[in-house]
């Protein structure tokens, strides 16, 4: 499978040939028929979509008749949250929400961790989050390959549907006063991962049903979302594997 597809044709016979697409990357003056089909494909399959200058384009397509479009075929498959959680998931199963990681190497080491603890899924958003591209894949060491990833439009809509399913949603928090070691999960639980910088939004904290943090000195403020992430994944399984 080509991992870079341009040109108007070639990225319609894409679509229809049913290619998961990672992202799409537009001319940003392109109208018409063919801006309006792309638009309405990427609304749809929640694709993120980028309108971009032609020197963009011609940096991607290396400088090929890229007829205004470039389009990143995904190496991965992205599932459905329908296709991988479900109303009777019970004690153990685990999902991963990331909210706004951006970095390939904090993805691929979350990714490894989740393997490794035998989480359920990883939900990352089409826009916000890290493209799955080859490099996410190799830093991932591969897990991004055998763990399922679903793309969900936005974090909320994400916490919602899990929600709806009886996941009890936690949102990671350095000032959280419940504390993961003394956790003890009673059903399905969903994980939300933050930003490097930012960490959850404060939406997503919002409508989580607690906050959780991990007991660390007072040396540091924070730990990397990915050392942290492998933490909370041991706690858990610890707790289920008992």
């Amino acid at each position: 499978m080509d991992w870079i597809i341009y040109g108007k044709n070639p990225v319609r016979e894409a679509i229809d040939a049913g290619k998961q697409i990672e992202k799409i990357f537009l001319q940003r003056e392109m109208t018409g028929e063919f801006e309006t089909y792309i638009r309405n494909h990427c609304k749809n399959n929640d694709i993120p979509l980028s309108k971009v200058p032609d020197i963009k384009l011609d940096k991607l397509s290396k400088n090929k008749n890229h007829q205004g479009c470039v389009v990143f075929v995904s190496k991965i498959r992205y599932y459905t949250m329908e296709e991988v959680f479900s109303s009777q998931d019970d004690l153990g199963c685990v999902a991963v929400i990331l909210d706004g990681v951006t970095d390939v190497r904090n993805m691929g080491a979350i990714a490894r961790s989740a393997l490794a603890f035998e989480v359920n899924g990883i939900i990352v958003t089409s826009g916000g989050s890290v493209s799955l591209h080859e490099d996410a894949i190799k830093s991932s060491s591969g897990a991004l390959l055998q763990i399922p990833v679903c793309r969900e439009r936005n974090v909320m809509i994400a916490i919602e549907k899990l929600q709806q399913l009886g996941y009890k949603v936690l949102a990671t928090d350095a000032r959280a006063k419940q504390m993961i070691h003394h956790f003890q999960p009673e059903g399905p639980v969903a994980l939300i991962l933050g930003s490097e910088d930012r960490g959850v939004s404060k939406e997503a904290m919002r409508i989580a049903d607690e906050r959780i943090g991990i007991v660390q000195s007072a040396k540091i403020d924070s730990l990397n979302v990915s050392v942290s992430a492998g933490i909370f994944f041991y706690e858990l399984y610890k707790w289920v594997k008992k």
